[in-house]
């Protein structure tokens, strides 16, 4: 029987434990560097024309250019994740919609009568409800597809056919424990107490 692969195990393992906070952490890492190597290419840049080829004028712009684009690097990395799931969402909805047209037309007399009106609605509110939804539910999605990779991950790296029994509830129990660490890591707010009165 061949070894188990080692690497791909842990690396499952990682993702079944902790996909979510990976990925999290990830990409603010990759946002955070590409924005730094990004401001200090501007600020060299910067400097080398401003100081006309004498950059030892303009020391600071390097420090300064670095950190502003490491700040802003992980705004923006943020806002484009925003934007991917969003547009994912949105996208899925107007397939969504557009199903639920075609269905309800042969259904609803007020559709027969209206359908551009009734196509649009269906379309326009699928993509918006869907998007956002997606958006706030990104947490769990990636939850959900770390625990899925991860646990295929877990699974392929054991020399036995029997193993790939394990993935669904490998899968399932991944997914629970990262609602749980989420919970704990990303609580929902709550409402204050208001006192109670003596």
């Amino acid at each position: 029987m061949p070894p188990i692969d080692w690497p791909t195990l842990s690396a499952g393992a990682a993702l079944c434990v902790g996909g979510w906070i990976l990925y999290w952490v990830g990409l603010h890492l990759t946002g955070a560097l590409a924005g730094a190597c990004l401001g200090l290419t501007l600020a060299w840049v910067g400097s080398q024309v401003i100081a006309e080829g004498d950059p030892t004028q303009m020391w600071w712009a390097l420090p300064v250019g670095g950190v502003a684009g490491f700040v802003l690097g992980i705004f923006l990395i943020r806002g484009l994740h925003r934007f991917f799931f969003f547009f994912v969402g949105a996208t899925l909805g107007m397939a969504m919609g557009q199903a639920l047209y075609e269905w309800t037309a042969t259904q609803s007399a007020w559709v027969v009568a209206n359908p551009a009106l009734a196509r649009a609605l269906f379309i326009v509110g699928g993509s918006i409800l869907a998007g956002l939804a997606m958006l706030y539910g990104s947490k769990w999605v990636v939850a959900l597809t770390t625990s899925a990779l991860g646990s295929i991950m877990v699974v392929v790296s054991i020399p036995d056919p029997l193993a790939l029994l394990a993935a669904p509830p490998l899968a399932i129990a991944s997914f629970l424990l990262q609602i749980g660490v989420l919970r704990q890591v990303m609580p929902a707010p709550r409402r204050k107490r208001e006192p109670k009165d003596d």
